[in-house]
């Protein structure tokens, strides 16, 4: 696992960092990217660290929740694209599919292994969410934002569709019509927008601190045996 298991934001300048995962004594798991001179864009080794990370915790069964958030301006602003440029080999290979996941390759692993987790993901988000950090964001069950962040389906401005899961996972966030629209503009939304669309559940002043809340309250359910895989699958 290619993650360092860390409390602390100092190691970014370090490849197997650029994931930070710390757990508190409820077992709640705090997942931060960690590329924040880049605003956390998704180069080659985010995109293995995130995956590996996701799939490391579900299958701990002690996990309780989990907390998704970005270090430094953002949450994620999308795909590296001159870092993935570099080697094309490396773009290639995010259509392999390394977790043996039946549903997904590499690139859309980001995003839809947060979804199939037995456990409650929740996204704190700020600053930028585009492209491929939207849908990362979108895996999560519940997403709390400032009203200044902004969120775009950037895929739109080179011609393709938000295929890093988020040809499904948008569909089940709002209206379809407000989804397709932004789908093909690539139209920068800020927070309010955002919840009326369906990205966010709600906008607040602290997100973390939201999340933090939030992950509480629904651990205590789970420890109360009340969720079964989430709701048996959303319901």
């Amino acid at each position: 696992m290619s993650v360092a298991a860390s409390t602390t934001l100092s190691e970014a300048s370090d490849p197997s960092s650029l994931v930070l995962v710390s757990r508190d004594a409820s077992d709640i798991v705090t997942v931060t990217l960690n590329n924040p001179k880049k605003h956390n864009s998704l180069n080659w080794d985010m995109f293995n660290a995130i995956a590996d990370t996701a799939e490391t915790l579900s299958n701990d069964s002690s996990v309780r929740a989990v907390i998704l958030n970005g270090n430094g301006k953002s949450f994620c602003s999308g795909l590296d694209v001159p870092s993935m440029a570099q080697n094309p080999m490396n773009a290639a290979k995010l259509l392999d599919r390394p977790h043996k996941t039946p549903k997904s390759n590499l690139a859309q692993d980001v995003g839809y292994m947060w979804r199939q987790c037995p456990f409650p993901v929740i996204a704190a988000i700020h600053g930028r969410c585009y492209g491929g950090g939207l849908q990362i964001a979108m895996g999560a069950d519940f997403r709390y934002s400032t009203a200044d962040c902004e969120y775009s389906i950037m895929e739109a401005k080179w011609g393709i569709i938000p295929d890093m899961s988020g040809t499904v996972t948008l569909r089940d966030v709002g209206r379809l019509d407000w989804i397709k629209e932004l789908a093909m503009t690539a139209r920068i939304i800020k927070g309010d927008e955002a919840m009326k669309v369906g990205f966010v559940s709600r906008v607040v002043e602290d997100p973390m601190e939201e999340a933090r809340k939030v992950a509480e309250e629904v651990s205590l359910g789970l420890g109360l045996g009340f969720f079964s895989n989430k709701i048996a699958g959303s319901l």
